[in-house]
């Protein structure tokens, strides 16, 4: 099979949504003519006796009903629809429910075909535990169905299934045991055009792609999961997605992310073993933008690039200026920096469509040359802009002026004179012009009107070169982990004594696997002149046995990696302290479950945790599935710091295979959670 990937995207495969409406029609029409038509409940009662009597090619159309059975289509390829096909009428697919009295899967497909259609239906069973469609060596194509409060999953793919998944509408409002919307294990699944709303339990899933599996993951609409998508598959392509609320928007292996916007998550998007190439992308008002290793072009995100990320430039750091966030409106305003600021790698690796179904490629800006936008959705072409010119002159160092930016939304770079001139289709107001060019103070113009069809000219920026010797200071200078009472942590401030922003990219200290971390949940950040931030140094708390054993060099300092240089902080520390840490425990101050040693881990990896007072715990292992494999720790703990060792077995006593796993401590109604690599 030829998977479409490294950018060769095919046009035909995004089409606009009304293709699935079409194609289906088609089918139907062509099966009127060439076959028969089998109604239910008219000619049938139940719909697996209307589909044992029909032949490939024949339409089972099914009434507005509740119907309460499995349906298998093994070996037949057949259109099971609704009336929605008739008309396009969407209270059709409300009226038609598929659903069981019991545990099983509604529609079962086995050695079916692209010709095979499952169309216009809501499907689902809120009080079993209940697979929605499965796919057996089945490639059929499921649209514009319903899946509501699937218990398991909405659509399972197994064998070599190669199912266009399109159009259709995943709502999960009732507790489920792991629910997730799709999952492939086997083939290649394209999920295309679907909206996925969740309000429901901590372990949702919209989309798993397992690593015996890859997908085309493109135009969706995913908000409110715990994992948005989770990719361990091979040669995956996630291209123009709007994922927000999530946990975690997109947990991957290799693959190639494109256009996509990614807003208002705890993590936007996490790398798992491989670095995935993200091109076009927004990511914005995430907890943390990024987690692992990355290689990014032309993208949007907060402050600065990761420190393990390869850049392949044009990345951005500026606010996209969507319309509503807050209202879930993330379409990009006329003076968004995004507009016309992606790259098109080549032509069969653009988008065809935006998430809305308009052409890509606009020119959105008005300046005569038509660029991708980054995100999930293209600004319309623009008519009659605004214009603003004006001329940028260097005081001082040696840059070319050449190299400077300018501008209110996307940049340009003015002439080898300084003289520049830019477009904007905005409305006709004032706005900040902002010119900025590295080892120079960014200036900028407030209040500048500008008015569409005119041009404002004589806007013009002096930058003064600056370059300090000093941009960070450090209050305490040495950080001391001398006595009980400083030996579970230590804070820092850094503050910013420099005119311009610092970026504040990693810290770590001169020993892998050291008694010594920075949370790295606090990095990548930037820090604006004369403001300060805290970090806070945990320790590890080994004993001094296992101090002799891994530790060959002194751990004396604390590496501050920002811009393109560093600082460091010296450790003074008393290993005698950790000798008696099984003796003593220092005070916990709050429930936290901290991040386990060594990670990743081979055979056995300790778990700590913290509580402020006495309380009834469980700390439990979850796969990559959100399956509970093996609990840890179950009743009543005392306050205190405490520590379990995880052997890497289930509760069968079995051992796990390499992979992913998530600690979960809940108490109540808390939680907290880790991830941990087991590498065998």
């Amino acid at each position: 099979m030829d998977l479409p990937f490294n950018g060769k995207i095919k046009r035909e495969v995004i089409k606009m949504k009304t293709f699935v409406f079409l194609m289906a029609v088609s089918v139907f029409l062509t099966s009127s003519l060439l076959a028969r038509t089998i109604r239910v409940p008219e000619d049938f009662a139940k719909i697996q006796d209307a589909v044992n009597e029909a032949a490939n090619g024949d339409t089972v159309l099914v009434a507005p009903g509740v119907y309460s059975e499995s349906i298998r289509l093994e070996g037949k390829n057949i259109v099971l629809a609704s009336h929605y096909i008739l008309n396009q009428e969407s209270a059709y697919i409300k009226a038609t429910l598929l659903q069981l009295s019991g545990n099983g899967t509604i529609i079962q497909c086995e050695n079916i075909t692209s010709r095979a259609v499952i169309t216009g239906f809501t499907i689902g069973a809120p009080h079993f535990e209940c697979n929605g469609i499965e796919c057996q060596s089945a490639s059929p194509l499921i649209c514009n169905n319903i899946f509501s409060d699937i218990y398991k999953s909405g659509i399972r793919c197994l064998g070599n299934s190669e199912p266009v998944i399109r159009n259709n509408t995943f709502q999960f409002y009732s507790h489920g045991t792991v629910p997730q919307a799709i999952i492939a294990f086997e083939g290649y699944v394209q999920i295309l055009n679907n909206t996925f709303q969740n309000n429901n339990s901590f372990f949702v899933k919209a989309i798993y792609i397992n690593n015996s599996a890859s997908a085309l993951i493109s135009g969706n609409r995913i908000d409110s999961f715990y994992r948005g998508i989770s990719n361990y598959g091979y040669q995956t392509q996630i291209v123009n997605n709007l994922i927000t609320h999530c946990y975690y928007a997109i947990e991957t292996t290799r693959a190639q992310i494109q256009n996509n916007t990614i807003a208002d998550n705890i993590y936007g998007i996490s790398s798992i073993w491989s670095a995935p190439e993200i091109t076009n992308c927004i990511l914005w008002n995430n907890q943390t933008d990024f987690n692992g290793d990355f290689i990014i072009s032309h993208s949007c995100m907060r402050d600065c690039l990761p420190w393990n990320a390869i850049d392949k430039g044009g990345n951005i750091f500026r606010d996209p200026q969507f319309v509503d966030a807050q209202n879930g409106d993330y379409h990009l305003k006329g003076y968004s920096p995004c507009i016309d600021a992606g790259i098109a790698q080549a032509e069969d690796s653009i988008p065809a469509y935006d998430l809305d179904g308009n052409l890509r490629i606009q020119d959105g800006t008005g300046e005569g040359q038509a660029v991708i936008d980054m995100g999930c959705y293209e600004r319309p072409q623009a008519v009659n802009p605004a214009f603003v010119s004006g001329r940028i002159t260097l005081n001082g160092g040696n840059a070319n002026v050449e190299e400077a930016w300018v501008g209110i939304g996307t940049m340009v770079h003015p002439d080898a004179d300084g003289n520049y001139e830019f477009a904007i289709s905005a409305p006709d107001s004032q706005y900040t012009v902002i010119a900025t060019l590295d080892s120079y103070l960014t200036q900028r113009i407030e209040n500048v009107t500008i008015r569409a069809g005119s041009t404002t000219p004589n806007v013009d920026f002096t930058l003064d070169y600056y370059h300090p010797d000093t941009l960070l200071t450090v209050r305490p200078d040495t950080l001391k982990f001398l006595t009980w009472d400083e030996a579970n942590q230590q804070s820092f401030w850094l503050k910013n004594i420099s005119l311009t922003d610092v970026c504040l990219r990693w810290a770590r200290t001169n020993e892998y696997g050291s008694f010594f971390y920075v949370n790295q949940d606090s990095f990548p950040r930037r820090i604006a002149p004369g403001d300060s931030i805290s970090l806070t140094v945990y320790t590890r708390m080994l004993t001094k046995n296992h101090l002799s054993k891994t530790a060959e060099t002194d751990i004396d300092s604390l590496t501050i990696y920002f811009n393109e240089d560093s600082l460091l902080i010296p450790i003074l520390y008393d290993p005698d302290l950790f000798d008696a840490i099984d003796e003593k425990q220092p005070v916990a101050r709050s429930f936290e479950l901290l991040q386990n040693y060594p990670n990743p881990f081979n055979a056995r990896t300790t778990i700590r945790f913290s509580l402020a007072q006495k309380s009834p715990i469980e700390l439990a292992i979850y796969n990559i599935s959100g399956q509970k494999i093996r609990t840890l720790f179950n009743g009543e703990s005392n306050a205190g710091v405490h520590s379990v060792i995880w052997s890497g077995k289930n509760d069968r006593g079995q051992d796990v295979p390499s992979g992913l796993y998530v600690g979960l401590l809940k108490s109540g109604r808390t939680k907290q959670m880790i991830k941990m690599i087991m590498l065998k």
